[in-house]
């Protein structure tokens, strides 16, 4: 006896089905759904969890591997002579932490309205910062094959820093190389020198 035959399913009114062909779908789409997630467990590909936020108009997302945390951002302490794309630091936990604008670092202007924002705390080895969001979106788990290449005709720090883009449009970030790059880190050194 199926075990799920005791379970009462109505007729779609709509689709003009009877309880018996609703019942039909519904166990043919359990059994699809059940053979996919087989599939995956048996190709033994590993999905790629990563979290969204959009700064401008655009969509980012981060591998959670890399996200410590997200939290409100309320304010920053803004540095004298640093590049534009740090607006400043933040205290977290006691370590100061620069506050990167992902939107100035691929070449848009800093916006400097009053919305609400976010922080998006990644870490890299050992360097941490705070990438800042205007919004933070859902938790995505794709396949690798959903990650597709950065586009020809994208700039040279979108190709340098973006690892890929989604079917949804967003740009999935290198972090490593977004954190490790020395040409984005603040020293005491005058930025000719360091070229």
């Amino acid at each position: 006896m199926d075990p799920n035959s005791r379970i009462e399913v109505a007729p779609d009114d709509e689709l003009q089905l009877s309880p018996l062909q609703v019942r039909a779908i519904l166990s043919d789409r359990a059994t699809k759904l059940a053979q996919t997630y087989a599939q995956a467990a048996e190709s033994g590909v590993a999905q790629v969890g990563l979290i969204a936020f959009s700064r401008g108009v655009h969509r980012y997302g981060i591998e959670l591997d890399y996200l410590t945390e997200i939290r409100p951002l309320e304010s920053w302490t803004p540095v004298p002579g640093i590049p534009d794309h740090f607006p400043g630091v933040i205290a977290l936990r006691g370590e100061i932490v620069a506050v990167i604008d992902i939107a100035v670092v691929f070449g848009g202007a800093a916006d400097t309205g009053d919305g609400e924002r976010f922080a998006v705390i990644v870490t890299a080895g050992d360097v941490t910062a705070d990438l800042l969001a205007d919004a933070v979106d859902d938790v995505h788990d794709l396949l690798p094959e959903q990650i597709h290449p950065p586009l020809s005709t994208f700039t040279h720090s979108r190709e340098r820093y973006i690892r890929g883009l989604t079917e949804e449009g967003i740009a999935l970030l290198d972090v490593e190389k977004l954190l490790g790059d020395e040409w984005l880190r603040v020293s005491q050194e005058p930025t000719e020198e360091r070229r």
